[in-house]
């Protein structure tokens, strides 16, 4: 990082639009010719494969690139796109934006200074103004620069500090504190970013006080939809959000969760939340419950994001419930660990059942709450120990899981797994194409169990947060988005399925009735 008695910094920008149609192209254009019209911005990139009117592209000279990771949805994947854009990039800073936002010189002078007091590391985020507009603009000249600015003071309002639409940062930040495959565009991703640099002790600084970018108001009809489902139900958001940590405020990851601000050309610490360590669940059980304050009386943020989760889980006027320890069918609790190791010394394969309830299977240690927790890294230090595992088997599991709890089980498996070991997951499937099905087995739904499910999976859902965990997923039967079933060969002796196209007989001459998502997590082999 030069010092202060260097040159400017530059910037390289980079962003994965929508297709250029509309509306859409008009407000993309204008932002592409705005970043072109800044100094320091060096280079643009444009991630994922685009469409429409792209004249604005190569008018801003921005580089297409193709070969970035995508999610199932078919989006770049966060952190794929900011690996690439480290990795190819040869500036001092790297901007991520939404490709709607337009920033003038001026922007780009507060950054400037504000990297440039910041240090090594931090994570630079802010507010913008709203302002509604249907125009061209150009940014070719400082009387047009002029012009924009007094057109857009005529409607624009800054936005509530619900999240950011830009992150600038050093340039291999995150090669070294390497982001999950967040869904862009979903909600929560962005509340993940200020956390994610939190965890890591990245410093945080809202630079709104100073410096503001500025969006072009649009209707927001695709936002949270993926074949059809609301955003307050689409279980991308879902996952985001799982990310964030149980019990703590979302406000904490908000503009307002920023341990410091740039005003007056000034790092300041800021007061209220973004000061000091992050709040665990238990630091405010035992300070009691906030004091009501102006902003508590609005419907703010958190009530908002609160009543989302609630509504995408069914917890809604629910207490929410953990799962009850039942007796085991086999394995006692002090016995797990030598049935293991005795397996290990007889030269046997190590396979074990989660979640079994009165399951056994010949050749499988059959486990419950009461003998393992999945989510208890005590348990599994306890009943595993050191012992690598060569199978785990869990039939509609983890749906009595919440999400974040989930993938912590999964961490949990993967680090007692074998390298090449598999964990076969089998759960309800969120895209089964009958609505009868999903009744029954949705969250609160009316079938035996549903009342304590925390949450429907997907095929991308369920893959994603196995990549989370750092196992490498397998798809083998799941129904896609478009209602199509789909299923390959799998060998029951990897993990039985009952709930399953071949062994379920609702699913009598392989028409596919009654079928479950199922998903192996492979922990990959050590290299040579």
């Amino acid at each position: 990082m030069p010092d202060q008695e260097s040159a400017m910094l530059t910037i390289d920008l980079f962003t994965t639009p929508k297709p250029f149609t509309g509306l859409t192209a008009t407000h993309q254009a204008n932002a592409l010719r705005s970043w072109r019209g800044c100094p320091q911005v060096r280079r643009i990139f444009v991630f994922g494969a685009v469409s429409g009117e792209t004249d604005s592209i190569a008018e801003s000279r921005s580089e297409v690139i193709l070969d970035v990771e995508c999610t199932e949805n078919g989006l770049p994947s966060i952190r794929s796109m900011f690996e690439i854009a480290a990795e190819r990039s040869e500036a001092d800073l790297l901007m991520f934006t939404n490709a709607d936002m337009i920033y003038l010189p001026v922007f780009f002078n507060g950054v400037e200074a504000c990297a440039t007091a910041a240090g090594q590391r931090y994570l630079l985020v802010g507010s913008r103004m709203d302002f509604d507009s249907e125009e061209a603009f150009s940014f070719a000249s400082a009387d047009e620069v002029a012009s924009f600015e007094r057109r857009a003071a005529m409607t624009a309002r800054i936005h509530p500090p619900a999240g950011s639409d830009y992150f600038i940062f050093p340039r291999r930040q995150y090669l070294e504190n390497r982001l999950p495959d967040l869904w862009i565009g979903r909600g929560g991703w962005d509340l993940y970013m200020v956390y994610h640099a939190k965890k890591h002790g990245i410093p945080t600084v809202d630079l709104t006080p100073s410096v503001m970018g500025f969006h072009q108001n649009h209707d927001y009809g695709l936002r949270g939809k993926e074949a059809g489902i609301p955003y307050d139900q689409d279980p991308q958001a879902a996952y985001n959000l799982s990310l964030l940590p149980a019990g703590v405020p979302w406000s904490n990851w908000t503009l307002r969760g920023c341990a410091k601000e740039w005003k007056a050309g000034g790092l300041v610490e800021k007061d209220g939340i973004g000061k000091g360590r992050l709040r665990k669940s238990s630091d405010r059980a035992e300070q009691g419950p906030d004091k009501p304050g102006p902003r508590r009386k609005k419907a703010g943020l958190v009530k908002r994001l609160t009543a989302l989760i609630r509504r995408t889980f069914s917890w809604a006027g629910a207490e929410k419930r953990q799962p009850k320890r039942r007796k085991s069918s086999q394995a006692g609790v002090d016995s797990i660990y030598h049935l293991l190791q005795s397996a290990v010394q007889r030269g046997e394969p190590t396979r074990i059942v989660v979640g079994a309830g009165h399951t056994e299977y010949e050749g499988w240690l059959s486990t419950n709450i009461d003998t393992l927790d999945l989510r208890s890294e005590e348990d599994w230090k306890k009943q595993v120990g050191e012992t690598r595992l060569d199978r785990v088997l869990a039939e509609h599991v983890w749906e009595h899981l919440t999400p974040a709890d989930g993938i912590t089980a999964l961490k949990h498996i993967a680090d007692h797994l074998k390298p090449g070991g598999i964990v076969r997951i089998a759960v309800p499937d969120g895209n089964h194409p009958d609505p009868d099905y999903i009744e029954h087995v949705r969250p609160g739904g009316k079938g035996a169990g549903a009342d304590d499910h925390k949450i429907l999976y997907t095929a991308a859902i369920l893959a994603a947060a196995m990549r989370e965990a750092g196992l490498v997923p397998t798809v083998l039967e799941y129904w896609d988005e478009e209602g199509e079933f789909h299923a390959i060969d799998w060998d029951p002796a990897d993990g039985m399925i009952r709930r399953s196209l071949r062994f379920d007989p609702r699913n009598a001459g392989g028409r596919p009735v009654y079928t479950s998502l199922i998903v192996d997590g492979v922990k990959a082999t050590m290299a040579p």
